[in-house]
């Protein structure tokens, strides 16, 4: 719904150069875009070291849950450029965007000088380290204004996530603790099961929390 709200203030925008938008309303879209952004990054980094530094995590479902998450990141950054093309209208931000993802060298390089001219701090760090590809960590500092991490470690990252907003992220996490036996999330579960409206999402908690009760049986856990 989002996308296709965005995508739609985007034709408006061009086919009606005048029309007023809230910048205001743009801006706190830009900040919260930017927090999701640096947040699936920091998924993305937790979900990875954890499985270099633990082999048997490297399940199915890790690999799909890890997927998904990417795939989430780059929706994200489209959301991000498409903002800022709404705050910034004299600029084609669609192009740019295009720029920054191609093989070309000369035109990332063109595209990345044309953000930071157009750009203000602390956004244009921002925007400049996910383009980049700047890892998480070492994008934290920059990443401060708009995501600071509150979970830590492999294990306490996959109950955060089936708290997310996302059912297919709820599910995936879900599986995956499954997979690994982790029987000290139970809790976690039981709790997100208790205030679970989707049927769907429900049935699979209720399938983990089976599962975790004989974690022996469980093929890959740890």
């Amino acid at each position: 719904v989002r996308f296709t709200i965005l995508r739609a203030l985007n034709r408006l925008a061009a086919d009606n150069p005048g029309l007023p938008l809230d910048r205001a309303t743009l801006k706190e879209a830009v900040r919260r875009t930017l927090g999701v952004v640096f947040s699936l990054a920091h998924v993305h980094h937790t979900l990875s070291e954890g499985a270099r530094q633990r082999p048997e995590r490297a399940t199915p479902g890790q690999e799909l849950l890890t997927t998904l998450l990417q795939d989430k990141q780059a929706q994200a950054v489209e959301r991000l450029f498409r903002l800022l093309g709404l705050l910034q209208r004299s600029e084609n931000f669609e192009n740019i965007h295009r720029g920054v993802l191609s093989p070309s060298p000369r035109l990332r390089s063109s595209s990345r000088e044309l953000l930071e001219a157009v750009l203000k701090r602390p956004a244009r760090e921002a925007v400049l380290a996910v383009v980049d590809g700047i890892p998480w960590p070492e994008s934290a500092a920059v990443a401060a204004p708009y995501y600071q991490a509150e979970t830590d470690g492999y294990e306490n990252l996959l109950a955060a996530l089936v708290a997310r907003p996302s059912e297919t992220v709820r599910c995936l996490a879900a599986h995956h603790i499954a997979e690994l036996g982790l029987v000290r999330l139970r809790p976690a579960i039981e709790a997100r099961r208790s205030q679970e409206t989707g049927l769907f999402v429900g049935r699979v908690l209720e399938k983990t929390l089976r599962l975790l009760e004989r974690p022996a049986a469980l093929g890959y856990a740890g």
